[in-house]
Order: structure tokens, then sequence, then C-alpha cells
């Protein structure tokens, strides 16, 4: 009995650790525990969880099998199985294995918050809303008026999240945009009339309930979110008491301007890569750097985060994020960069508090966050326009030229990524090589009406990540192609999903990258063109559909820029066909590239930018 009692106070003591963030010791107390012949499924369980998280996922899944062969009604091991398998693409398995993990324990909140959000990817919003109901029924306790007012807004808030990944057509998205907007009027009138002087410290199902919202898909509607965004987050904020929570200490004894970079991306992701490049090249004897993974998976890209300065793996769940807050706060930083809010729950969360003097977002999620504590948009001055102060809650700053130092990519030469031999001998390869979330119905035409013109165009796309996006995506392209006349599949390829290396040799295959229109490339605009593949564009209303714009602006090639959208139609056509110009365009880009890559201008800017804000706040 008391070895027994003895490993229970060992495990206990580990599971502190690991709750608080420390992962390298927790993981070191439970292989301790292991070699001591501690036989419980919670060690290797907890193990297991942390492989996961550090992306040894094999060994994980062997650890797991350990934890159910001791214990074969273990839920949480069931839990952990369902997220290596939905990593591994295995949807049907994954959703079993939550099923399961339900089964034994009904009351796994943890196994049901995985089950709605696989079953929301999957475009099963039905059964994923379904899902969440079943939580706050089991959150929600009693039958009392109060119990019932938290109750409906919960429902009316998760009705937030009812937005498609893609659309049949143009009326869908109305619907759906009149629908989130309608439940998020709802929502505030609700919270106005029934439940103003609630206190929320204890409601931990509202809190559960802003934990599964983020809305990602409303911004790639291509609309002015700043009223939605707004209005959420000020929502959100009362629900939360954001504004009782005390403020950071401001006084130090350094006079270096400590920086922090929080994100549950903190790892090789479009949106935080662009933080590290910019905050990597500032002096380093001005500042101290501070990174902040919430949640996060780690790989390569979070050590150099950590190689920064001080790094910290916090948890931040509905559970746990109210500790992480404090720590964040507790380290007096000068400046925080949230740099992909929108991206994710934790995000939208972290944005709604004041933890540093100055809090800035940008371009990870580019889009506004709608919160009263982000102070500055890190943007710049090619992408955005004269109207675009109307498009964000926050202060709008425009670094120079494309903004973002960009790094010159490492391409290792092989084979092509496809087999070359399933497209047809003498074609011209126009790519658009986009998440196929971005590209909206009303501009699906284009494609079917180059091809009107170009009978030798063959398109290459690539497969979503879900399969039923990619259906929804062809067979609206069957439908403009049918229009024309022509069939579809004379025409048009999927490629795999594949990974960064074969990505960038992809565009030696293409002839034309057409830019997805309303959202454009990003990273893989000026991938394409460090390839020396032409970029055809039309510059949108918002920075989000301005990003190749501006890169072709820098370089001087800005007859890719279309004026119209048959403008468009007609560069790609002279493009795929006038090897001559072709040519020329080509040799331009080659010229002129270099200035996009490692432009100090921007970190310059921004180092003055970051001294001005601080010493005046």
């Amino acid at each position: 009995m008391d070895t027994i009692l003895k490993s229970r106070e060992q495990i206990n003591a580990v599971i502190t650790l690991h709750l608080s963030g420390n992962l390298e010791g927790a993981e070191r107390g439970y292989r301790s525990l292991i070699a001591q012949n501690v036989n419980d499924p919670v060690v290797y369980g907890n193990l297991a969880a942390i492989c996961l998280l550090t992306n040894r996922r094999r060994e994980a899944v062997g650890f797991l099998r350990k934890a159910l062969k001791i214990n074969p009604k273990y839920p949480e091991a069931y839990n952990n199985f369902g997220i290596a398998l939905e990593e591994q693409g295995k949807i049907y398995s994954a959703i079993k294995s939550y099923r399961r993990a339900i089964e034994l324990n009904p009351q796994y909140i943890v196994a049901y918050s995985n089950l709605g959000s696989i079953l929301q990817k999957q475009g099963r919003t039905d059964e994923a809303v379904a899902v969440y109901h079943k939580v706050l029924k089991l959150k929600v306790p009693g039958k009392e008026k109060e119990s019932k007012n938290i109750l409906h807004l919960a429902r009316l808030l998760l009705e937030l999240e009812r937005i498609p990944e893609i659309y049949e057509n143009s009326s869908e998205i109305d619907d759906s945009r009149l629908h989130v907007e309608r439940c998020l009027d709802d929502a505030v009138d609700y919270f106005e009339q029934k439940m103003k002087g609630l206190d929320f410290s204890s409601c931990d199902s509202l809190i559960w309930t802003l934990f599964r919202i983020v809305p990602f898909y409303l911004a790639y509607q291509q609309k002015n979110d700043r009223a939605f965004m707004v209005k959420y987050s000020n929502l959100a904020s009362r629900i939360l008491k954001t504004d009782t929570f005390e403020k950071p200490k401001t006084s130090r004894s350094t006079l270096k301007i400590r920086v922090g970079i929080a994100s549950e991306f903190l790892r090789n992701h479009n949106g935080t890569i662009w933080a590290y490049e910019m905050v990597s090249g500032l002096p380093k004897e001005k500042y101290e750097f501070y990174s902040y993974s919430l949640n996060g998976k780690t790989d390569r890209m979070t050590t150099k985060f950590a190689e920064l300065g001080i790094y910290r793996w916090l948890p931040f769940t509905e559970n746990s994020f109210k500790p992480s807050l404090k720590v964040i706060r507790n380290d007096n930083l000068d400046i925080l960069i949230i740099p992909d809010i929108g991206m994710t729950a934790s995000s939208r969360i972290l944005c709604l508090y004041r933890l540093a003097k100055v809090q800035c977002t940008g371009l990870g999620h580019p889009v506004t966050s709608g919160s009263k504590y982000i102070d500055y948009y890190l943007s710049c001055e090619l992408m955005e326009s004269e109207q675009s102060d109307t498009h964000y809650s926050e202060k709008l700053i425009r670094l120079p030229n494309i903004g973002i130092y960009y790094n010159i990519p490492i391409v290792v030469k092989g084979n092509p990524p496809f087999n070359t031999s399933d497209i047809p001998e003498s074609k011209n390869i126009y790519g658009s090589v986009q998440s196929l979330f971005k590209y909206l119905p009303e501009y699906d035409f284009v494609f079917s009406e180059i091809a009107k013109r170009d009978r030798n165009a063959f398109f290459l796309f690539i497969e979503g990540s879900q399969g039923y996006v990619t259906g929804t995506f062809k067979s609206r392209l069957k439908r403009n192609f049918d229009a024309v006349g022509l069939h579809v599949e004379h025409y048009v390829k999927f490629l795999p999903r594949m990974s960064e290396n074969a990505f960038m040799l992809l565009f030696e295959q293409i002839d034309v990258n057409l830019d997805s229109i309303g959202w454009n490339g990003g990273y893989t605009t000026i991938g394409s063109l460090f390839m020396n593949c032409p970029v055809v564009t039309i510059a949108g209303e918002f920075m989000r559909g301005r990003h190749s714009s501006a890169m072709l602006k820098r370089i001087g090639v800005e007859e890719l820029i279309a004026k119209s959208l048959d403008d468009y139609i007609e560069i790609a056509v002279r493009l795929g066909n006038d090897k001559d110009y072709k040519s020329k365009i080509i040799d331009k880009i080659k010229v002129n590239k270099s200035v996009l890559f490692k432009d100090k201008e921007s970190i310059k800017f921004l180092d003055s930018f970051f001294h001005t804000v601080v010493t005046s706040a």
C-alpha cells in the first residue's frame, strides 16, 4: 500500500509539472516513473500526449498501446489515439476513437470538443453543433432561469461557427453572412436584456463556448469584417470581464525594450514566420525577446523562436488560460505581438486582455482583431489603399515596401512533384495553387474563359485538406466549363498536397501562375516569383487581396496587375501563348526579384516605431 501511495504521489507531482507547461521536465518525470516499473496508464497516456505535441506521432502511438494494454477502458488513450489518427488523415478512425472515449466516459468534455472539431472540419456542421450542445447540457447545471439564459446565449454564440469552408454558389455566402450577423446581434441583445448583471467568473460553460469560436472562414467571404469583429470582441470581453484583469506593471531596471510573441502556431507556419523574421532582425543590444507557445506543437521553427531569448510553453485552454495570462503579464513586456489573431480561438481570447504597454497584430491573418486592447495593426504601404484605415479597429501602421523581411528560399532540386505524363504534351500550364477556400464562386468563370480562349490550356490546382472541399470546387468548375461547351476533365488536374520543397519545384512546371482573386497568395506569390514563374493578379478591396500586386509593384512588373477581370484573362492568355512576351516578363522578374528579399527597411522602421510607441505609451 505504501508503494502504491508513493507512486501516486510521484505521478501527481509529474502531472503538476506537465500542467504548468514544463513539457521537458514532465517527460523526464514520466520516463523516470516507467524506469521504476510504475505500470500506470496515466503515465503512458500523458507521455503520449507530450509526444503528439512534439511531432513524435509513432512514439505516441506506442505509448498509447501500452496504456490500453494496462487499462483497455482508458478514455484518455482513445482521445489521444483520435488526435494521432486525425493527423494521419484517418478521419473515420479518428471519429470512431473520439466516440469510444465518450462512450467510456460520457462526461469527457475534451473528447466531445475534439469530436465536434473534426466533424466541423468535415463540413458536418449540424453534427458538430449537436455535439457542442451535448457539452453545454453537461456544463450548464439545473433548470433555473439563470441556467437557461446561459444555455441560450451559448447556443447563439456557437452559431458563429456555422460558416462553410467552401460554397456551392454565391448566394450561400450571403445566407451564411446574414445568419452569423443575426446570431451575433441576437447574442448581444440577449446579453443586455437577460444577463447584464450575471457573475461570469464561475460560468465555465460560456468560457468553454468562447474557446470553440474563431470564426476563421468569415474573412474568406471577402467583406469588411471590422464591425462584426468589434461587436464580437466587445461581447466576449464582457463575458470574460477582461477589464477587471490586473494590468501589467511597467517599472523595470533594464533599459532594453521587452518584446513578446505569443501564438498557438509558434512553429513553421505562415501565420507566425513573418513575425520571427522581423523581430529576429532587430538590434539585439536594444531588446529582450520573449516567446510564448500557447498549447502549441513544436518543430525546428519553435527552436528558432526559443533562441531569441526567453521561451515559454504555456497551456491555454478554457481550464488553464488564466494562469498563463498572468505569466505573460508578469514578464512586464513593453510590446506584445500576437501575429495571427483570428487563426485560432486562443488568439481571439488572448487579444482581449491588456498584457503589455503596447499590443500589436499583423499579417499572419490579414483581418482586424476588433479588440480595444490591440493598439496597432502592422501592415505595409504597398498592400494598403487610401481607404484601408476603415478596415481596422487598430491604428494601421504602413511599413515600407511589402513590409516583411523575407529570407531567400532554399530549394533542393529534384524530380517534378507530380507525374508529368498525366498532362498532354504541348499544353500551356496554368497553375492556381492556393487553398481552395480562397476561391469564391463568382470568379470561377475566369478558368473556363481562359480555356475558351486558349484551347491548349491545362489547369493545375491543389487538393483541399478535406475531400468534400475538393469535390465542391470540382463541381463548380464543371458547371462553368459546361456552360462554355468544354469538358472540364480535359483541362483540369488536382494535385495532392505536398512538401514545401516540392511546392517550390512545382513552379518550374507552371507557365502562368493564376493568383486567387480577392484573397491573394503571400508566401505562394513570393515563392513563384523566386522561381521565375510569372503571377497574374488583380488588386482587391482589402489588404488580403493586394499581396501579389504589392510584390509586382515592388519589382516593377506592373503589367501583370490586371485592371479588370477581363484584363486578368487577357494577360493570362497572352502569357500562355506569346513566348516572346513571357520571356521578357521572366527576364524582368529575374533582374528585379532580389528586392523582395532581405529588405531591412521594414526592420529599421519597426525598430524606430517600437522605440517611439514605448516612449509615448
